[in-house]
C-alpha cells in the first residue's frame, strides 16, 4: 500500500471498510471515496429545473457543489424567474444580484456567512460606495475575501455582477 492511500485511511469513510489483509475491500474503499469526493451537483434557483437553463444560452450552471465547495457563477441583476433586469441604479442592482445568491445559497443548504470568496465586477467604478452599502446589508463580520474590477458587461444596463464561492 502506498504512503498516499495510507494517509488516505484517516477519512472515515475509510475506517469504515478499510480491512488490513483484504485487499479486495481496500480497493472498494478508495473507489467509493474517489467517487464520493469527485461528484459535484448543480444547484439552481428554488422551483426552475436545471434543465430548464435559468442561465439562457450559455453553457453554464447557475452554482456547483462540489463538497464542501460552492462555486456559483456570475449573478447580475436579472430575476431569475421572470428574466428581467431588476432595478436601474447600483443600489438595487446589488440587492438583486445578493439576492440570487441567497436563492442559491440556500438551496445548497447554506447561508451568507458560508461565503470565503466575493468577485465583484462593476461597469463604474464611481458607483463603488453605494455597491459597498448594499454589499454590507447582506455580509458580516468576518467578512469574505474580495477583490472588485472594473468591467463592461455585455448589456448597457447591467451595473454589477458578482462571483461566489462559499464552503461549508
Amino acid at each position: 500500500m502506498a504512503q498516499s492511500d495510507r494517509d488516505l485511511l484517516s477519512y472515515p469513510a475509510f475506517q469504515i471498510f478499510y480491512i488490513d489483509t483484504d485487499k479486495i475491500v481496500y480497493e472498494i474503499a478508495v473507489k467509493r471515496f474517489r467517487e464520493d469526493f469527485t461528484m459535484k451537483s448543480v444547484i439552481t434557483y428554488p422551483g426552475i429545473d436545471a434543465s430548464e437553463r435559468p442561465m439562457g444560452p450559455a453553457p453554464l450552471s447557475p452554482a456547483v457543489l462540489h463538497e464542501p465547495l460552492l462555486f456559483i457563477s456570475g449573478q447580475v441583476a436579472i430575476d431569475p424567474y421572470s428574466g428581467q433586469i431588476t432595478g436601474n441604479d447600483i443600489t438595487s442592482q446589488t440587492r438583486q444580484v445578493l439576492k440570487n445568491v441567497g436563492a442559491l445559497l440556500s438551496e445548497a443548504q447554506m447561508t451568507f456567512d458560508n461565503v470565503v470568496r466575493v468577485t465583484i465586477y462593476l461597469t463604474d467604478l464611481t458607483t463603488f460606495s453605494e455597491m459597498n452599502a448594499a454589499y454590507s446589508e447582506f455580509f458580516h463580520y468576518p467578512f469574505p475575501a474580495r477583490a472588485t474590477v472594473g468591467i463592461q458587461l455585455n448589456h448597457p444596463d447591467l451595473l454589477v455582477e458578482m462571483e461566489v464561492t462559499a464552503m461549508r
